[in-house]
């Protein structure tokens, strides 16, 4: 099929569409995914398990919404937190203790926390080293103004008080804050939602159009 644009082959359905109003799992043809969903019917929600399957990205998070996972929610590592141990000297410049290693942590990832590295757009805080087994004084810190030398902490908190640490993606791959879809995230009629899912299933019968992309 020849085409100018992606743009509109994926908004008009010039890559094919599906029609589904049952609950039996739906996909795309091979090759493709799902990049649209429009809702015929109010009150449209997926299933729990395998609702809507995200797409992943290399560090196998979902960059979609999906009800298997967040999307958006934690960063590359669930759920860590991170100390200072309150400033005190066994922690040197810009060492943090993690609750959780990574090997999905890599040097330049964007670190944030609401103490310890608070969220700056301008310049963010970042991974200058992490070995990927280490949770004591196990994460070094720098500026993405002067990424190879580490800075110290913008506050301390104490080990037994340690607060959420999130690792970021650095070229907008993952934000944080987002949760899970569930059955009561439900789309009212003419509402269509976009991404990339390569599986589906309704937790009703309701009507629904998929549209397919690339």
């Amino acid at each position: 099929m020849g085409q100018n644009s992606t743009e509109v082959a994926y908004g008009f359905g010039q890559m094919g569409s599906m029609l589904v109003d049952g609950t039996d799992a739906f996909y795309p043809p091979k090759g493709y995914v799902i990049v649209a969903i429009t809702a015929l019917d109010d009150d449209v929600a997926f299933n729990a398990t395998n609702g809507l399957v995200s797409d992943l990205d290399v560090n196998g998070n979902s960059p979609w919404v999906t009800t298997d996972a967040d999307a958006h929610g934690t960063g590359i590592i669930a759920a860590t937190t991170g100390h200072n141990n309150n400033g005190n000297a066994d922690h040197d410049t810009g060492e943090i203790t993690l609750g959780a290693a990574s090997t999905s942590i890599k040097k330049g990832m964007i670190v944030e926390s609401a103490t310890l590295c608070p969220r700056s757009l301008t310049d963010p805080f970042v991974v200058l080293s992490h070995d990927g087994t280490t949770t004591a004084q196990g994460l070094v810190i720098a500026k993405q103004s002067n990424p190879n030398v580490a800075v110290d902490h913008a506050g301390n908190v104490a080990s037994g008080a340690a607060e959420a640490l999130f690792i970021l993606e650095n070229n907008g791959g993952q934000g944080r804050g987002g949760v899970e879809m569930d059955a009561s995230n439900t789309l009212p009629k003419g509402v269509t939602i976009y991404g990339r899912w390569t599986a589906g299933k309704l937790n009703a019968a309701k009507g629904i159009i998929c549209y397919f992309g690339k």
